[in-house]
């Protein structure tokens, strides 16, 4: 989680680490101090704000991931048929992750990062008739 943090900040979003009870503090002093209109849309992770308003550390119960399995086939793959060994995995990597925000931006998601910091976004190329659908992706901007 931090890398990807660290990528925010890198272009020009600020993002500071803090303890989860100083973000859950701040995240329901924001929650209830800010007055939604009808004309307003509701920020796309309300519907997830009651999970958070809990000890969420200690009320969250997630099984241990392993991904045995999937390097077993990835090498079986690579030995019977394609050659390749991609069993090691790939990450994305910090430009991927700067394209992803460039894109966000361009569609209206999330605001520009602050312009005296960090490097700057990536310039894409937007399908106009394509990205405006996609605006209304998950109900934001849907009207």
């Amino acid at each position: 989680m931090n890398e990807l943090l660290f990528s925010l900040e890198h272009y020009g979003y600020s993002v500071p680490e803090c303890g989860y009870d100083k973000w859950r503090k701040e995240l329901e002093a924001y929650v209830t101090t800010n007055v939604v209109t009808p004309e307003d849309e509701q920020h796309a992770l309300m519907p997830l704000f009651h999970m958070c308003i809990d000890d969420l550390p200690s009320s969250t119960k997630a099984p241990e991931l392993n991904d045995s399995n999937a390097v077993s086939v990835l090498r079986d793959d690579a030995y019977h048929w394609t050659g390749i060994d991609s069993s090691d995995g790939k990450t994305v990597s910090q430009e991927q992750i700067g394209t992803i925000l460039a894109y966000l931006v361009a569609i209206g998601f999330i605001p520009k990062p602050d312009e005296n910091r960090g490097t700057k976004l990536p310039v894409i190329a937007l399908v106009p008739n394509l990205d405006s659908s996609r605006r209304k992706v998950g109900g934001r901007g849907a009207k």
